[in-house]
């Protein structure tokens, strides 16, 4: 009970997303091109679980009652809600595939403890997209003085400018890996407060943008159409499913 599925409404079919695959398509050889937000769940899940366990062995007879009447803490509930997050930029960035987009949700980066949370190939070239759930303000300020500019990235007024190193940090291991064909590594914010009159904006080469601004970004046109297919295979394989 309270295990995470999903849910292909095109094919009528579900599965649980601990698993982590959607099962095997011929046209997909890698794999599955994977499960937003999956591997933060799987996280949420296993902390859950553990805690509840915890608890049980400790008061047998009213460890129930303690669990009904204490919340999961903070530091679990994030992973939940960042899942949430990556969910939603995950179904924003499903709408594209009609249009000969491919996404590529949850894949880890081999040697190192960090993943990426989609991967998006367009005929814009290849997209890093990292997902935040962070609540509050997002902008850009110049730190710098008048002959030197310093963007940072601010969000509910704090200093947030290292998750625009670390997607830039992505960024280049995808290139790498990538022969060529732009790569543009981007940020999105799925909570975020951006005023009436706020437009994207970008920080070090970084997008930084909510949903929708993001789809917008990667449907321009390109010239990198054709490599799209073969491009999101090598990808896959490349950056195995967390």
């Amino acid at each position: 009970m309270g295990d995470v599925a999903w849910w292909d409404a095109d094919g009528k079919t579900f599965g649980c997303a601990g698993c982590g695959e959607r099962g095997d398509d011929p046209a997909d050889p890698a794999g599955s091109h994977g499960i937003a937000g999956g591997s933060a769940q799987r996280e949420a899940n296993r902390r859950s679980q553990r805690r509840e366990d915890r608890i049980r062995a400790a008061h047998p007879r009213i460890g129930g009652l303690l669990l009904a009447a204490f919340a999961d803490p903070q530091s679990t509930r994030a992973w939940s809600e960042g899942a949430e997050g990556e969910r939603k930029v995950g179904r924003q960035l499903d709408t594209m595939q009609a249009d000969g987009v491919v996404i590529i949700h949850d894949r880890r980066i081999p040697g190192r403890r960090s993943n990426i949370d989609h991967l998006v190939v367009a005929p814009s070239g290849v997209w890093v997209v990292d997902t935040k759930r962070y609540r509050g303000k997002v902008e850009r300020r110049d730190l710098g003085g008048w002959l030197h500019r310093v963007d940072r990235l601010y969000v509910a007024g704090r200093d947030c400018t290292v998750l625009v190193e670390q997607v830039l940090g992505a960024s280049a291991v995808v290139a790498e890996a990538v022969d060529q064909g732009p790569v543009r590594p981007a940020l999105c914010f799925v909570d975020g407060d951006w005023g009436l009159f706020t437009r994207p904006f970008e920080i070090n080469g970084v997008l930084i943008a909510w949903p929708k601004a993001l789809v917008t970004a990667i449907e321009r046109t390109g010239e990198f159409g054709e490599r799209v297919p073969e491009t999101a295979d090598h990808l896959a394989r490349a950056f195995p499913p967390v």
